[in-house]
């Protein structure tokens, strides 16, 4: 029995109408397992930490704030001009990076920012000239102090730096081998190895800032990387 060509033609349009909509459903249902997937392994939103908001006082006695910072990439230190064990080392290395940043013309897109752990002792006077020994342009790298609740709420509560109240080595790095500066400006054996002396620990590490406010990584500042930390810094001051 031969079919008319037009029943024939319709039963292969059937199959053919079938085929593409049953296509049409296999795609729909691989983008979704697809959009599934990426959303399960994507980072979730709200898990980007900002770095602490802040009013204090600068090496020259002035006022400075986190808002002087908008738009710009950062690299906060965490020292005292009395601190010889890991402030002197670090400092050291934060003036390396400071030499490079210059060189690459990025310096003052690319702040430096260092915060008295002790704050009692470390006056604008005192922290000027601290920074003066290390060569420090003395606009793109601020040394801040404060009242203690105020860099507690920078140091503890934003940067997630070790407290004063008990020994550790948590994000503030080894602040077991702290050490003091005499009057003669060698390490005072009376007060070595004494962190409690200070309102905070000394810190080893550096923190990187993005223009936007965000902490972006911690660095070891005694055993500085420079050509790794200057990768994240030409890398973030470009997307700034």
């Amino acid at each position: 029995m031969r079919w008319p060509a037009n029943m024939v033609l319709r039963y292969f349009l059937r199959i053919f109408l079938g085929l593409a909509l049953g296509a049409v459903v296999v795609a729909g249902y691989a983008a979704y397992l697809y959009s599934t997937l990426e959303r399960a392994t994507s980072p979730p939103v709200g898990t980007v930490t900002a770095a602490p908001a802040f009013d204090l006082i600068d090496q020259h006695g002035k006022p400075f704030s986190s808002r002087d910072l908008a738009g710009k990439v950062w690299v906060a230190s965490f020292i005292s001009a009395r601190c010889a064990h890991p402030c002197r080392p670090l400092t050291s290395n934060v003036a390396r990076l400071q030499d490079q940043l210059a060189a690459e013309d990025l310096l003052g897109h690319v702040m430096l920012v260092s915060f008295s752990v002790d704050p009692v002792h470390d006056a604008p006077a005192a922290m000027r000239a601290y920074l003066e020994a290390y060569g420090a342009d003395q606009d793109a790298w601020r040394f801040l102090t404060g009242p203690p609740e105020a860099l507690s709420s920078v140091l503890v509560d934003g940067f997630f730096m070790s407290a004063k109240s008990g020994p550790g080595d948590g994000a503030g790095g080894r602040e077991e081998h702290a050490s003091w500066l005499g009057t003669d400006g060698h390490v005072d054996p009376d007060h070595h190895d004494t962190p409690r002396q200070y309102e905070f620990p000394p810190s080893n590490v550096l923190v990187v800032v993005d223009a936007f406010g965000n902490i972006q990584d911690y660095y070891d500042g005694e055993a500085l990387d420079l050509e790794s930390i200057m990768d994240d810094l030409r890398f973030l001051a470009q997307r700034r």
